[in-house]
């Protein structure tokens, strides 16, 4: 295999799923970017807040990073075996996320990439002419986000769609201490 092979798009769709019937109905492409840190809440609001299942078609977007060894591998075998791992984990990844907008009955396809996030996201939705673009934030602070720079931010800046920032929701502990230090407060 080689490093082009690993570079593009790769599409995975769910062999079970029949979706022919809403092929006609669909009128709206909305791109939603996940990884493994935000793919629960960001697909779970995506069903519950903003995707209608009658006339939607959800294109999920995986990017693995691009990274470049800082040592030449003695055997570059060794490193095809990685991307290939890489990419495989994507894959599967990609198919656990789509399961639950299928699950919902909402038309979805996955499309893994490699490369700089926030340029491969910007690509595919440029390319597909999303009408949305709905992601997570990883809630960086001030200093890490001047350094790292922030996807979702790039994103909010050059996307040709609207997009969406799903912040993280806070757990249920918090949730209590929160109301608790009201309550206290209130007092």
């Amino acid at each position: 295999m080689m490093l082009k092979d690993l570079k593009k798009d790769s599409l995975i769709e769910q062999e079970d799923y029949d979706h022919t019937a809403n092929k006609d109905t669909i009128q709206r492409l909305v791109v939603v970017s996940v990884d493994p840190d935000s793919a629960q809440y960001v697909s779970e609001w995506a069903i519950r807040e903003f995707v209608r299942r009658d006339t939607d078609m959800v294109v999920l977007v995986h990017v693995r990073p691009f990274d470049v060894p800082i040592a030449p591998f003695v055997d570059g075998s060794v490193y095809m075996d990685e991307l290939v791992q890489q990419r495989d984990d994507s894959h599967r990844f990609l198919r656990a996320v789509a399961h639950k907008f299928w699950h919902h009955n909402i038309v979805c396809k996955a499309i893994s990439m490699m490369g700089d996030p926030k340029v491969e996201i910007i690509r595919k939705a440029t390319e597909i002419h999303a009408e949305a673009l709905i992601m997570g934030s990883r809630r960086l602070g001030t200093i890490k986000r001047a350094l790292l720079g922030s996807v979702s931010d790039y994103c909010s800046h050059n996307s040709p769609c609207t997009v969406l920032i799903v912040k993280e929701p806070p757990s249920e502990q918090a949730k209590k201490q929160a109301i608790a230090r009201l309550v206290q407060h209130a007092r």
